[in-house]
């Protein structure tokens, strides 16, 4: 459902995407709007401010919210039209019925699965840039780059550069992990000129997209959930010396990832050992905090964290 009324009620203001102060006022007044979920019995949870749930007997209804669009879900047709008419009768609400675009990201749902991709959001992306008919890259880039030894300038202009990279991090953090660690390292280099290596870099990536525009994530139906986690670290691969933490996270057996990450430790490791202890702790932290929001979701599920790394020094120091 997206809402609409709030949208007059802040218009003294800049409206809700104003800016500067006109911004903080119109957030708050929308905020302090949508609280009145409290008094439909709507509880708003402890991890996540934008996610509440109600109870009703044995029903449970969740409902997120983003801004002005709400995404509400539950285990009974009748409970979530009940809180339907409860948020209809309180804002001008438009009901754009069962869940299939958010944010850019296209949602498909059967009996056995829910399937989420962005690939109309890429296919605008490389018409952007001139790279529709591009041919096909097999991989997202070079092994061993090295973006460093390069001083060559670029024709293209920064701004082009941080705006590409910009919508390519939006798709790594969205549906796209299989990006994430070429983009994290292209994102280093934001504040410097851009180099022909590091644009054809960022080419032979839209060429990778342009391959696999049909990927996506596939979140299966479980019996059992379980939160399990995978860390690496390399050691000094950068040159400044310091080393690249990477992790994963899955919820279930035979279902895609529900988190990941890549960046460079802001420490300079000493060891392997330091380099995957590093990445082992940041790891751990997205795990509780996992942990903490899937118990928000559903206070029933079992969810442990499992983690799993392949350094025994780092396991042995994280153990002792």
């Amino acid at each position: 459902s997206r809402v609409s009324g709030q949208r007059r009620q802040a218009k003294g203001t800049g409206g809700l995407f104003g800016r500067t102060a006109a911004t903080s006022e119109a957030s708050l007044r929308w905020q302090l709007s949508i609280s009145d979920v409290h008094i439909m019995g709507m509880v708003g949870q402890h991890y996540h401010n934008c996610l509440y749930s109600k109870h009703v007997g044995s029903h449970i209804v969740k409902m997120v919210i983003f801004v002005d669009v709400i995404i509400l879900s539950s285990d009974s047709v009748s409970v979530a039209n009940e809180v339907k008419a409860l948020l209809m009768n309180r804002f001008k609400m438009s009901d754009l019925g069962e869940l299939a675009w958010f944010l850019g990201i296209e949602f498909k749902r059967d009996s056995e699965c829910i399937t989420i991709n962005q690939s109309l959001h890429l296919k605008k992306l490389l018409a952007k840039h001139n790279m529709s008919e591009c041919k096909p890259a097999k991989t997202p880039c070079i092994e061993k780059v090295n973006f460093d030894d390069d001083c060559t300038p670029s024709h293209v202009s920064n701004d082009v550069y941080r705006s590409l990279i910009g919508s390519l991090v939006y798709v790594m953090h969205c549906t796209r992990p299989d990006l994430c660690w070429i983009i994290s390292k292209l994102c280093q280099y934001l504040h410097v000129p851009v180099t022909q290596q590091r644009w054809n870099a960022v080419k032979r990536l839209l060429r990778y997209i342009q391959g696999t525009l049909s990927y996506s994530l596939r979140f299966m139906k479980c019996e059992v959930t379980e939160i399990r986690g995978y860390c690496d670290a390399d050691w000094a691969g950068s040159r400044d010396r310091k080393s690249t933490s990477g992790f994963c996270f899955t919820l279930g057996e035979h279902t895609s990832l529900i988190s990941w990450k890549s960046k460079r430790q802001s420490i300079v490791a000493l060891s392997t050992c330091e380099a995957e202890y590093v990445a082992l702790s940041a790891a751990f932290q997205e795990g509780l905090y996992l942990r903490q929001l899937v118990t928000d979701i559903d206070s029933t599920v079992e969810n442990d964290v499992s983690m799993f790394s392949d350094s025994q020094s780092a396991i042995s120091l994280a153990m002792n």
